[in-house]
C-alpha cells in the first residue's frame, strides 16, 4: 500500500507540468472518490467513521454561454458513522449512528481556468440512517427525502487525473467539505 501512495504521489508530481482537458464535454464520464470534513450532527458528537463518498458524472450537454458552459448527471454515494455519549453520574448513554446518502446529482459547468473545472449543482437523495445505543434519547432516526447545493472545482494534473473540492449546503451532503481523486472515464478509455 504504501508503496502505492508513493507511486501514485510520485506520477502526480512528475505530470503536474503537462497541458490537460479541463472543459466539461458531453459524453464525458467523471468518478469522484472522496472523504468530508466537517459535519450537522450538533455537539456531543465524535466521528467513528469519516464521510466517505464515491460519484459519477456524465455530461449530456455541452456549448452553452458561447461554448465555455455544459451540464452533466449523475450519482452519488455517501456514508458515515458517529456516536453521541454523555456520562450522568452512574448511567453512561451513548449511541451510535451510521448515515448513508444514496442520490442523484445534477451539475452545471463553466470554464473559466486552464486546468480547472468549475462546477454548481443540485442533489436529491434518501438518507438512510441506522442507530443503536443505550439511553434515554429515542434510538430510531426515520429515514427521509433530502436535498442539497453545492460548488465545486477539479484540478487535472493530467487528463485522466484531478483532485477535486466541493463545498456543500444540505442535510444530503454528510459532510460540508469534500475532498479527493477524480477519475476522467472517457480519456482513460481513449
Amino acid at each position: 500500500m504504501r508503496k502505492a501512495v508513493y507511486v501514485l504521489f510520485t506520477w502526480l508530481a512528475l505530470a503536474g507540468n503537462v497541458y490537460a482537458q479541463t472543459e466539461f464535454l458531453a459524453g464525458t464520464a467523471t468518478v469522484h472518490l472522496g472523504i468530508g470534513f466537517g459535519n450537522y450532527w450538533g455537539s456531543g458528537y465524535k466521528t467513528l467513521v469519516p464521510p466517505i463518498s464515491a460519484s459519477f458524472e456524465y455530461g449530456v450537454v455541452d456549448g452553452l454561454l458561447n461554448g465555455k458552459a455544459s451540464v452533466g448527471v449523475g450519482a452519488y454515494l455517501a456514508a458515515t458513522s458517529t456516536q453521541w455519549e454523555e456520562q450522568v453520574t452512574d448511567f453512561h448513554e451513548y449511541y451510535n449512528y451510521s448515515y448513508s446518502t444514496l442520490g442523484a446529482r445534477g451539475t452545471f459547468h463553466y470554464h473559466l481556468l486552464d486546468n480547472v473545472d468549475t462546477y454548481a449543482g443540485v442533489l436529491i437523495g434518501y438518507n438512510f440512517i441506522n442507530s443503536s445505543g443505550v439511553g434515554s434519547r429515542p434510538k430510531a432516526i426515520p429515514n427521509e427525502p433530502t436535498a442539497a447545493i453545492f460548488i465545486g472545482a477539479r484540478y487535472y494534473f493530467v487528463p485522466e487525473l484531478a483532485v477535486y473540492a466541493e463545498i456543500k449546503d444540505g442535510y444530503a451532503s454528510i459532510s460540508s467539505m469534500e475532498f479527493g481523486i477524480a477519475l476522467n472515464i472517457s480519456a482513460l478509455l481513449k
